[in-house]
C-alpha cells in the first residue's frame, strides 16, 4: 500500500550488514492487503454502529415510557378528581331532593290540618245552627190551626 495507490503492494526493505564491510543482507518483504482484517474491521464497525443505534432508541423509548406514565398519572388523577366532584353533585342533588320531599310532605300536611280545621269548624257551625234551630223549634208552641185540606 502506498500513499499515491492504495492497492500496490508496499515493500519493506532490510538491511544487515555483518563485520566491517564484508558482508551485506539485503530482504524485501511484500505486505500484500489482508482480507481477514479487512472483514473484521468491517464488523466491528457494524456492531458498533448497531449498538449506538440500540442506545439511542432505548433511550427515546425509556423517555416515551416516562412521558406515557406521567400521562397516565395525570390521567388518573383527573379522573379520581372528577369522581369525587360528581360524588359530591350527586349528594348535593340528593339532599336537595330530601329536602323538596320533606317540604312537599309538610306542605301537604299543613293542608290536610288546614282541610281537617275547616271540616271541624263547618261542622261545629252545623251542629250549633242546628242546636239553635232545636231551641227555637222547642221554644215555639205548637200551632192550633189546622192545615188546609186539599181538594
Amino acid at each position: 500500500m502506498s500513499d499515491l495507490d492504495p492497492n500496490a503492494d508496499r515493500l519493506d526493505v532490510t538491511r544487515t550488514t555483518f563485520g566491517p564491510g564484508v558482508v551485506t543482507e539485503v530482504r524485501r518483504t511484500s505486505i500484500a492487503n489482508n482480507p481477514a482484517a479487512v472483514w473484521a474491521v468491517g464488523i466491528i464497525g457494524a456492531v458498533t454502529i448497531a449498538a449506538v443505534a440500540f442506545i439511542m432508541i432505548d433511550q427515546n423509548r425509556a423517555a416515551n415510557d416516562r412521558e406515557a406514565t406521567a400521562a397516565a398519572a395525570q390521567s388518573q388523577s383527573q379522573a379520581t378528581s372528577d369522581g369525587a366532584a360528581a360524588q359530591q353533585s350527586a349528594m348535593a342533588a340528593r339532599q336537595s331532593a330530601d329536602q323538596s320531599t320533606a317540604q312537599a310532605q309538610q306542605l301537604t300536611a299543613d293542608r290536610a290540618a288546614q282541610d281537617r280545621a275547616g271540616a271541624e269548624s263547618a261542622a261545629a257551625s252545623a251542629a250549633r245552627s242546628a242546636d239553635r234551630a232545636d231551641r227555637a223549634a222547642a221554644a215555639t208552641p205548637p200551632s192550633t190551626e189546622t192545615p188546609p185540606t186539599p181538594q
